[in-house]
């Protein structure tokens, strides 16, 4: 009896250090690297982001972007707020186009989009969180 005991709590206490580091990798990923430029088009912010007529929003939700695909036109910027208890960022995959800071629960980042294409991106931590803008 007291050997189960024993087996049961030795689990419990890997799956709490399991998770405890999960949290930790989640909430403290360095940034470096990993800034808004200056051009004031990429602009972190709190909750105080209120959407323009032409704005557009990403959710940053359940560890994913929402809409996983969203089409705006040039001169439209897109603002992505986290809605996760974890970190997370908005990536360029190729080039420099988005690359915001880690973004915390609630905070906000936000872009406009000047040039035509398809911008895909991911969030660093979180390689397997992927999404795309179609400008047009």
């Amino acid at each position: 009896m007291a050997k189960g005991l024993a087996i049961s709590l030795v689990i419990l206490a890997i799956v709490i250090v399991g998770f405890g580091a999960f949290y930790l990798y989640s909430g403290s990923y360095s940034s470096s690297g990993n800034t808004p430029s200056s051009s004031g088009s990429n602009t972190p912010s709190g909750n105080s982001n209120t959407p323009s007529q032409n704005s557009k929003a990403v959710e940053i939700k359940s560890f994913a972007f929402s809409p996983s695909t969203l089409t705006v036109n040039v001169g439209d910027s897109v603002t992505w707020t986290n809605y996760d208890s974890v970190k997370h960022t908005v990536t360029s995959d190729s080039g420099s186009e988005l690359d915001s800071e880690m973004l915390s629960n609630g905070q906000s980042y936000s872009h406009t989009f000047n040039t035509p294409g398809t911008y895909a991106y991911h969030c660093t931590p979180h390689p397997g969180m992927k999404a795309t803008i179609v400008v047009q």
